[in-house]
């Protein structure tokens, strides 16, 4: 058996985490996280296969939105 894909669901709204966990729950794992310094924080543990980012997502400098922590994953 395969093990099951980790998608980390990055938001910083409780509802549209919930809704995208509802959607993929039942194929994959899911994890949240609500600001971009715990998007760096969890993938930096190791472990996820897909993240789900919002771009708008606030930070602190110099991650300051969601594209930046894009930016600093690519």
């Amino acid at each position: 058996m395969t093990p099951q894909k980790t998608i980390l669901v990055a938001d910083d709204e409780r509802r549209w985490r919930e809704h995208a966990t509802g959607l993929l729950a039942d194929l994959y794992k899911v994890e949240c996280v609500n600001d971009c310094e715990s998007v760096l924080a969890r993938i930096g543990r190791g472990g996820i296969d897909l993240v789900v980012l919002d771009h708008l997502m606030p930070g602190t400098e110099p991650l300051s939105t969601g594209i930046d922590v894009c930016l600093h994953l690519k």
